[in-house]
């Protein structure tokens, strides 16, 4: 367990990192460690239910953000991008009902020139796997909120992330509804 909480504190500090050179977010210790305590007690979930219990037991009274299920019928579309130099990013997708079941993920090794790109290109991959799993009522959600309030607006604020904002607007008439 101490590994995994290792692994994961280093993984957050490296993310928050990267927010603050390329984003200009600030630095929030209480918040990396709150995350990485609830990314360690997912993660023992996933692995042992049992064992899981017990941690979240533990950390309950952490302050974390906390996944907020979508209404009954749709279904959450979860993406990030890991992005730690030119032409080295990892996309990620994770698809969950309003019981928080999941119902399908991916993960995907892409060559993207910046931080806004590269989280571009996982809410491609969010639509792309949703539009393949047939899915119709879809609420997308990412750190980047930007990226996520570009499908809302009729014109992108940035020009390097437009044609992929324009492919996911297109794709996106396939669903019934989203947000």
């Amino acid at each position: 367990m101490i590994l995994t909480f290792i692994s994961l504190l280093s993984w957050n500090i490296w993310k928050a990192r990267c927010a603050f050179v390329y984003q200009h977010k600030p630095l929030s210790p209480s918040y990396i460690i709150s995350t990485t305590i609830k990314l360690v007690a997912e993660f023992h979930d996933a692995t042992n239910r049992s064992q899981a219990t017990q941690i979240h037991d533990t950390y309950r009274t952490a302050p974390h953000p906390i996944w907020i299920a979508p209404p009954p019928g749709h279904v959450k579309v979860n993406c990030d991008a890991f992005w730690s130099a030119p032409n080295s990013t990892g996309l990620g997708v994770v698809i969950r009902d309003h019981t928080g079941s999941l119902l399908g993920g991916s993960t995907i090794q892409a060559n993207c020139s910046s931080v806004e790109i590269a989280e571009s290109e996982a809410l491609l991959s969010g639509v792309n796997l949703a539009v393949s799993m047939n899915l119709k009522l879809v609420k997308f959600e990412s750190d980047e909120r930007e990226v996520v309030s570009n499908l809302k607006y009729p014109i992108s604020r940035s020009w390097k992330s437009y044609p992929i904002i324009d492919q996911i607007r297109r794709r996106c008439s396939y669903f019934d509804h989203y947000t």
